[in-house]
């Protein structure tokens, strides 16, 4: 992909996008997460990550299938856990690599954001501690047109789209998103958790949690993340 599809605007600070549907961030108590830290641990900077949509949410791994393997921005594909964050900015002139945490709270990004007309968007890159510096996590968002984006974070020409799977999309209709994925884990007002485990000690072990916020029926955010050191 060349750098040209990304340009960076000179906008003022991101408002509060994460409040697209009031399932944004529901909990259930206790806690189970697949490694990307926790909210608590991540700076509220206007162009940082928002939090992960029912981090709280208590579910069982249901899904037999791993989800959370890889994106496409435009023909730009992200194996999660595979490419690196630097590489991925260097690919798309992209940057700077936000960062924000210590040990277990660590946590980088990059901040890109696109569309056109109704359909807008924005995407975190993310990578934690564990990661070595390679995409284990992606925040997918919609959000208004007149939705102001911080200068940081880099911006797609109009065509450019971001890819995750079949069904899984944003602005796609749940029922669209059930026939592709199934039932989900668990679910919290809007929000629902798909959740995948291939236990240890198998040396392919993984865990890979998506979740999806949907606002009159339609998919609006979808975060998921990797991790195979858990």
């Amino acid at each position: 992909m060349s750098s040209n599809l990304l340009r960076t605007i000179p906008l003022a600070c991101l408002t509060s996008v994460s409040l697209m549907s009031s399932g944004c961030t529901p909990s259930s108590g206790g806690s189970q997460s697949s490694g990307r830290p926790q909210s608590s641990g991540v700076s509220q900077e206007k162009w940082a990550p928002p939090p992960i949509p029912g981090e709280k949410i208590v579910a069982a791994a249901t899904v037999k299938a791993d989800l959370a393997t890889e994106l496409q921005i435009g023909s730009e594909r992200i194996v999660l856990e595979e490419t690196l964050l630097d590489s991925v900015k260097r690919r798309l002139n992209a940057g700077p690599i936000g960062e924000i945490g210590e040990a277990a709270s660590h946590l980088t990004w990059l901040c890109l954001s696109g569309g056109s007309g109704q359909q807008q968007w924005m995407l975190w890159l993310e990578s934690g501690e564990m990661g070595g510096g390679s995409v284990e996590g992606f925040h997918l968002l919609s959000v208004s047109p007149d939705t102001q984006v911080d200068h940081r974070c880099a911006r797609a020409v109009p065509d450019v789209k971001v890819t995750v799977s079949e069904g899984l999309a944003l602005d796609a209709a749940d029922s669209t998103l059930r026939r592709a994925l199934g039932e989900p884990s668990a679910a919290a007002g809007d929000t629902v958790i798909f959740l995948y485990v291939r236990e240890p000690p198998r040396k392919d072990a993984v865990e890979s949690r998506v979740s999806v916020v949907l606002n009159r029926r339609r998919v609006v955010q979808i975060a998921a993340w990797r991790s195979s050191a858990f």
